[in-house]
């Protein structure tokens, strides 16, 4: 199975904001819809790999980015990191 991670923000503003950032420091992400599973949050999130957690933590922090959570997709589901 294939994991990967997921940012989900507060509102669309956010998570626009967090897309252009997240590119500027060239990291490899998409957006996508958030799983009606986790809620709370925005419509979209941004999707990366596992591989790249490090990166996208430290871009967040970098540029102040206002987030409602980080997930990795597994076996059982998501689970908030």
């Amino acid at each position: 199975m294939n994991r990967y991670c997921l940012v989900v923000f507060k509102n669309t503003i956010g998570a626009i904001k967090g897309e252009q950032k997240l590119k500027e420091d060239n990291l490899d992400i998409e957006v996508m819809p958030t799983p009606s599973v986790i809620t709370g949050s925005c419509g979209i999130c941004i999707r990366f790999n596992e591989n790249i957690l490090i990166n996208v933590k430290e871009s967040i922090e970098n540029n102040q980015l206002e987030i409602n959570g980080l997930y990795i997709k597994n076996e059982e589901g998501f689970s908030r990191l």
